[in-house]
């Protein structure tokens, strides 16, 4: 196991310590389940960007096929 340091600001050793009153966890514990949860909500996140970008990129393909049929139909 390999031991970091880190330096908080009071704000956030507030938070530390209300949530370790809470749970009752040690504040490695906090930390890492804190540092898991957000790993899993930013690959979360990712994913469903990625998802919009394909339905935005499907979405404009389809707008420019109606458009298309359109002018078609118009002439």
């Amino acid at each position: 196991m390999k031991k970091k340091t880190f330096v908080f600001d009071e704000k956030i050793l507030s938070t530390l310590f209300e949530i370790k009153q809470i749970t009752k966890k040690s504040e490695t514990q906090i930390v890492k389940e804190s540092l898991r949860l957000y790993r899993d909500f930013l690959k979360k996140e990712k994913e469903a960007l990625s998802k919009n970008l394909e339905l935005a990129e499907k979405l404009e393909s389809l707008i420019f096929r109606l458009e298309s049929v359109l002018k078609e139909i118009s002439r």
